[in-house]
């Protein structure tokens, strides 16, 4: 291609691009470059850094704005080989390094772009939640710089950019490094994304609720504190220059630990943004290459941890939700048959075992069949949550309500006698009676009620009171009957 044919190729290039980027897009093609250089200065082998933050941008990019960051991410990959060119003094000039670059860019973004597809499928499903999410993101970061050390290595050597015996000794610190960008400086990328990007590809409503920033200054303590110790571990290896002294480094998880525990999820990720950093600028600036994989696998391990942490606010809500869910009754709010008779089994030991009174009172609502048959099952729902709140109103704290099945109630009363259980049965009764439920008509109730017998179990009771409301019905209803 003579000059001027690469001249006019050139200009219609930049028309093209000026035409199709906004101000937003070049910003972000400056950020990814700037980012990509940062890579550079602390590159430890060829082609491989301490920690990789393009990795961790690319990777944000693509899950926040999707396939419209396509084109720029191209471009940045296409100018950085070109600036590799540079860098490394090679014999090949801008244009025949656009080709190279081509095959960096599709390298470096395929398996990040499938591994977005993936993890935003995933938030999308009903059931998925942040711990999924959380272990999910972390799953698909390892295996994503996996598959891109190994794609871009071999379209380095594909290219004659690097030769085919220099990859066995390049694949791992450059896998590493792209799983650190990732791991640690993803979130951070992804949440200033979110600013500017308010309508993403994927949901972090979850992340967004859970923030709940506190004292910044005691943030700042906390960073500071982190910063010192981080500062004391390196300059501690540096000193003491022995293998075990450069695993010091995991003790940052303590502080690390601390913020996640105290902090916003926002605040955690800068967190180890920052700590990430730093631990690479110390590296590089105290020469402490010479187990460096040592640090890349520590804010791996700690920026993993910490993230996980963010998941157990979660995990305790659903926890709470779910036992909320099995003790409560949807409609009426009492507590369920399942927990009826968890709570019942322990209440009749403990009276029995300190010889204490305990009564037993069954409700049934008179013929509720013909309730929902004539008014319609809202109507009978409104009527068990009336009745439900009525008996409520006669009952002491200490005292069990459950909903037994259906139209049937279930009643513990602790330290009461049997004469007493049945003139609270019997105020709830008349009070019932005259209680203004279902329009034009009255709704009543039986009743069933029997006291704890020495050595009887909860079955026995609640037989016995059974016997009595099955005969408080036979009897013509609207009544109390003791067993």
């Amino acid at each position: 291609m003579g000059p001027d044919n690469q001249g006019r190729v050139l200009l219609t290039l930049k028309k093209w691009l000026m035409r199709s980027f906004d101000l937003k897009v070049w910003a972000f093609i400056f950020i990814w470059l700037g980012v990509w250089i940062l890579s550079y200065i602390v590159e430890y082998v060829h082609h491989a850094s301490v920690w990789f933050p393009p990795a961790g941008l690319t990777f944000a990019a693509l899950l926040v704005i999707g396939k419209r960051i396509l084109p720029a991410l191209f471009i940045c990959a296409v100018v950085s080989t070109m600036w590799t060119g540079v860098l490394y003094h090679l014999d090949e000039t801008a244009i025949q390094l656009i080709v190279p670059g081509a095959v960096f860019a599709v390298t470096h973004i395929t398996p990040y772009y499938l591994g977005t597809l993936i993890l935003k499928r995933l938030a999308h499903i009903p059931y998925s939640d942040l711990p999924r999410l959380v272990l999910a993101f972390l799953v698909i970061a390892v295996v994503c710089s996996f598959v891109t050390a190994f794609l871009v290595l071999w379209g380095l050597e594909l290219t004659n950019l690097i030769p085919e015996a220099d990859i066995a000794g390049t694949w791992l610190p450059f896998w590493i490094g792209d799983m650190t960008g990732v791991i640690a400086l993803g979130p951070v990328f992804i949440g200033l994304l979110l600013k500017y990007h308010p309508v993403p590809e994927i949901d972090i409503g979850e992340l967004r609720t859970m923030s709940n920033p506190g004292n910044v200054s005691q943030f700042v303590c906390k960073l500071f504190l982190c910063g010192l110790l981080i500062t004391a571990i390196m300059f501690f290896s540096y000193y003491v220059p022995v293998k075990e002294s450069y695993f010091a480094i995991f003790f940052v998880l303590i502080p690390i630990m601390w913020i996640s525990y105290t902090e916003s999820p926002t605040r955690i990720a800068i967190s180890i943004a920052l700590f990430s950093t730093y631990v690479v600028f110390l590296v590089n600036l105290l020469g402490l290459m010479q187990n460096v994989m040592v640090y890349q696998f520590a804010i791996c391990s700690i920026s993993a941890s910490a993230f996980f942490y963010i998941s157990i606010p979660t995990l305790l809500a659903h926890n709470q939700d779910l036992q909320q869910k099995t003790q409560t009754d949807a409609l009426t709010g009492v507590a369920s048959r399942h927990y009826l008779l968890e709570k019942a089994t322990v209440l009749v030991r403990e009276c029995q075992n300190a010889n204490r009174p305990l009564a037993l009172i069954i409700l049934d609502i008179d013929k509720f069949k013909q309730i929902n048959d004539t008014f319609g099952h809202s109507r009978g729902d409104e009527a068990l949550k009336e009745v439900t709140l009525l008996v409520r109103s006669h009952l002491r704290d200490a005292d069990f309500l459950a909903r037994y099945g259906g139209d049937e109630f279930v009643i513990l009363l602790p330290e009461t006698a049997l004469q007493k259980a049945r003139n609270i049965t019997e105020r709830i009764l008349n009070n019932i009676l005259l209680a203004n439920i279902l329009p034009n008509q009255s709704l009543s109730c039986s009743f069933g009620i029997s006291e704890l017998r020495e050595n009887e179990d909860f079955g026995q009771l609640f037989e016995r009171a059974d016997q009595a409301l099955y005969r408080a019905k036979e009897s013509g209803r609207s009544q109390v009957q003791c067993g």
